[in-house]
């Protein structure tokens, strides 16, 4: 009848495997983390059941005193408009399907996955902290009490951002996690975007920084000293932070006519020369050891309560075994 089955899609899809920066995070970073745990990892099999096939955990045996077994958990979220629609129409050849340019408002819904589904609380267990939480005033909307799954309704002053992240994983993925699978460790798999690896109000960023002191840059926590490999507050004496050109000083690191920042040609600022360079006073800070080595907020948080955050390298969003789902 002159019809044929096509994609219908909006925006441009970019592939960045190839990259050099994506290939060398997979390979120096992802990969090996992986291989180190491997041994930890719990698997799991398909069980029959009186109520048919399930997939079960298989606890690892002989692990040395003190190694917990690690489960997978995969996150993501996802978002639901009224002017979506279908992305797999029946159209005549020369015709144009004709969409809603507005998204419309929306619902996003954010959830975890172990590789036997959904995280959730077993069967007739009660978690007195999560049942507190949703009791709280400002807790966040939590669907069901038995899963992870939290929305929000989107738009205006109301999105999901790191905070929001961070409170799920903590006051809602890891009680659940800790009660459904006891003596075992979350690596906790997100996809590697900006907003999963945003880092803490006083973390030790060089991108948030002056040259001299004052200003309207943030207090940030105390480093080490590269010199001395002593602990050096990076405020003074009356809280007010100091700049780069003091630190770096007080490391042996300032040379003179040290710009805060390269420029390209255009006036905005050269963001490469952080990660590589000893340019200018803001790509020294951003190379000290202890710079370096800071962590997102999400990592820090989830860390200190002794579970981990790993990162899946960018462009490579089929790992995560939740898009499946």
């Amino acid at each position: 009848m002159g019809y044929k089955y096509k994609d219908v899609r909006k925006g441009v899809y970019r592939d960045g495997h190839q990259r050099e920066d994506v290939i060398q995070y997979r390979q120096m970073v992802f990969l090996p983390i992986l291989r180190v745990l491997g041994n930890r990892i719990v698997h799991w099999e398909m069980v029959v059941t009186p109520n048919g096939e399930t997939l079960q955990p298989m606890y690892l045996a002989n692990l040395p005193a003190g190694v917990r077994p690690i489960v997978l958990i995969g996150y993501d979220e996802t978002t639901f408009n009224p002017h979506d629609g279908r992305n797999e129409v029946r159209i005549k050849e020369d015709y144009t399907l004709l969409k809603q340019k507005s998204r419309g408002r929306g619902i996003m819904v954010s959830d975890f996955l172990v590789p036997g589904g959904r995280l959730q609380v077993p069967s007739g267990t009660i978690i007195p902290s999560l049942l507190q939480y949703e009791a709280s005033d400002n807790c966040l909307h939590h669907l069901e009490t038995q899963f992870t799954t939290c929305s929000i309704q989107y738009g205006g002053e109301n999105w999901w951002d790191g905070d929001k992240r961070v409170e799920q994983v903590l006051k809602i993925g890891i009680p659940i996690f800790e009660t459904a699978f006891p003596g075992c460790e979350a690596l906790f798999l997100f996809d590697n975007a900006t907003s999963h690896s945003a880092y803490a109000s006083n973390a030790l960023r060089a991108s948030a920084m002056n040259l001299c002191p004052g200003g309207e840059q943030v207090a940030l926590r105390s480093g080490q000293n590269s010199l001395t490999n002593e602990i050096q507050v990076l405020v003074m004496a009356d809280r007010i932070p100091k700049g780069l050109r003091m630190i770096l000083e007080e490391r042996g690191l300032w040379r003179a006519r040290l710009r805060l920042q390269c420029c390209k040609e255009n006036g905005n600022l050269k963001k490469q020369c952080l990660s590589v360079g000893t340019c200018c006073a803001r790509a020294l800070m951003a190379n000290e050891r202890d710079f370096k080595a800071q962590p997102s907020r999400l990592e820090e948080e989830v860390e200190f309560v002794g579970h981990q955050v790993h990162f899946f390298p960018k462009y490579h969003c089929k790992l995560n075994f939740i898009e499946y789902y």
